[in-house]
């Protein structure tokens, strides 16, 4: 039974119990959200599968492919001759560390891209990873041939909620915790110039 005298001289008892209360039922909607979005997974693009087909339909067995690439900024030329996904020759190549691509890479590259890296972008002593890495990713594929003509990742930040480390940041702070990317966030694009059949 409730002390009514002291509840009437000091209110503390009733707001700690209404402020337990409040705490509860925000903790158990979190979960309720975090259950639901725990099925949620990502969607295998349809378009990468359907170039794919697309380019085994009518392979080119020997080509020439040109290529740009910027990485953090950076600009990379490639003009290499490619048979049966091999490099046969490097015609141009403008980077000291450059990946050598073949239609082949290309896809490899679009279909990692479009996985994401899951990693932390932002650990707080005592919580863990709060905030994650999320890649925004767009890529085009040719409408003829299939190939992916351009690849472009630019990463940004995202709630970790996925990881303990942001729900006990959430417990200990009662605040959601920072997500903003520095302005300077990695990106690489990779663009295909153009890719030439050889006889």
């Amino acid at each position: 039974m409730i002390d009514s005298d002291r509840m009437r001289g000091n209110g503390a008892p009733v707001r700690r119990s209404l402020r337990a209360c409040w705490q509860l039922r925000w903790a158990a909607g979190l979960l309720a959200c975090v259950l639901a979005l725990a099925g949620c997974g990502a969607v295998p693009d349809q378009r990468h599968a359907a170039a794919l087909r697309r380019w085994q339909s009518r392979p080119i067995e020997h080509y020439r492919l040109s290529t740009r690439e910027y990485i953090a900024g950076h600009e990379c030329l490639q003009l290499v001759e490619i048979r049966a996904e091999q490099v046969v020759k490097i015609q141009r190549l403008t980077c000291q560390i450059a990946s050598i691509w073949t239609v082949g890479w290309l896809f490899r590259s679009a279909e990692r891209a479009q996985q994401g890296a899951d990693s932390c972008a932002l650990s707080v002593p005592g919580a863990g990873c709060v905030c994650r890495v999320i890649a925004d990713t767009q890529i085009e594929y040719d409408p003829q041939l299939g190939f992916p003509r351009a690849i472009t990742v630019r990463q940004t930040w995202g709630a970790a909620w996925q990881w303990p480390g942001y729900w006990k940041y959430l417990a200990r702070f009662w605040e959601l915790p920072s997500c903003s990317a520095p302005a300077l966030a990695p990106s690489w694009v990779l663009l295909v110039e153009d890719l030439r059949p050889l006889p």
